[in-house]
Parts: structure tokens; sequence; C-alpha cells
């Protein structure tokens, strides 16, 4: 099993922002209730690596984002209103685990990405399963928006939370480049995009 260390969060979810047509993944021991997964699948780092190589080679395509005209509508203080709930969390509970939560999309990401979760299959090789995008994930009251046209969404990216009874993060990505994490002394530097791997100097 995949231990839910930072190093390891660091290193896996640094391609996954990098790639914006390849899903973000993280390590899951058991899925939370309150989360719904599509099937499993089988999964290597080394498949990931050749996927992207493959998709390096061909144009991007580009789809309409769903539910354009609301979500053109969600500006910085809207989406701000718009509360993810913690119970739903992936990791929520498990020990020595930093719960992950999920980003809403909004005009300034408007574009969803797929998100997976990584785990131990039952004949011990890796298996990931997609996190389904639900809008009961998310608390919309303060927001004003009417969550019935948004079922089919996606999520815009998610973050790392501090720790199971934290409401801060310390890692957070949305959409294919935007990321952030925090220092040693637990504050932020600047919002950066893209990130370089495997870089000789």
């Amino acid at each position: 099993m995949i231990a839910p260390d930072r190093r390891f969060l660091l290193a896996g979810f640094a391609a996954a922002g990098l790639l914006p047509s390849l899903p973000g993944f993280a390590a899951s021991k058991n899925p939370p209730a309150g989360l719904h997964f599509g099937p499993p699948h089988a999964f290597s780092f080394e498949a990931l690596r050749q996927q992207a190589k493959k998709l390096a080679t061909v144009p991007y395509q580009r789809q309409e984002p769903p539910a354009k005209a609301i979500i053109q509508g969600v500006d910085f203080d809207k989406v701000q209103k718009i509360r993810f709930r913690q119970e739903d969390a992936l990791w929520r509970g498990v020990a020595g685990a930093d719960p992950i939560a999920f980003f809403h999309l909004n005009k300034y990401s408007a574009d969803p990405v797929s998100i997976f979760a990584v785990q131990d299959g039952p004949s011990g090789r890796q298996i990931a399963r997609e996190v389904i995008y639900a809008p009961e994930y998310f608390d919309y009251g303060a927001s004003s928006l009417d969550p019935k046209p948004l079922a089919r969404l996606g999520f815009a990216g998610f973050r790392v939370m501090e720790s199971q009874s934290s409401q801060v993060d310390w890692l957070a990505f949305q959409g294919a480049s935007y990321f952030r994490s925090s220092g040693q002394d637990g504050q932020y530097g600047a919002s950066a995009r893209g990130i370089a791997v495997n870089t000789a100097l």
C-alpha cells in the first residue's frame, strides 16, 4: 500500500498538475462512504508516463466546458461561498493521512479535471478508480446557485488539508497548471503555473 506521506503527494500530484489531459491521482486505503467512485482500472506509473508521452504528440482537443453560462457567473466572491463538505473528503478518518478536498468549477477554472484514487487491488496490484463528481459534495447555500443544473459538472482541482481536524490546506492544484504550497512556517508563497519534472541541471 502507498503510504500517504507529503513527499509522495508532491511527486505524484506534480505529474497530475503538469498534464491537463491526464487525471490527478491520490492514494486511498478505503474510499469514504460519501464519495462515489467509478469502476477499477489497472494502474502503474509507467503506464501513466506512456500515456503522457502519447498525448504530447497530438494537438490538444479542447472540449466545451459544462454549464458554461452558469460557471462564467461564478466569480471569486461567489466561489468562496460554495463550500466543500469536509465529511466527504478523500482519506477522511484515515489515521496518518491528510484529507483531500475538492474545488468547484468557476470562471477562472472552468475546465474540469478527472481525479482518480489509487489503491491496492485484491491481487496486490494497484488499481485506479475515478472520483465521480456529485453536487451533494458541496454546500451551495450562501452562493444562491441552484445545484440541479450542475449534476455533471466535474471538479476544478483538489486541496490537501493540514490534518484531519484542520480547515486549512497546505497544497492545492486547480486546472491544468495552477498550484500552490505552503512553506515550512505554514505561510503561502507566490502561486505558480507549470511544473518542470526530471529536468537536467
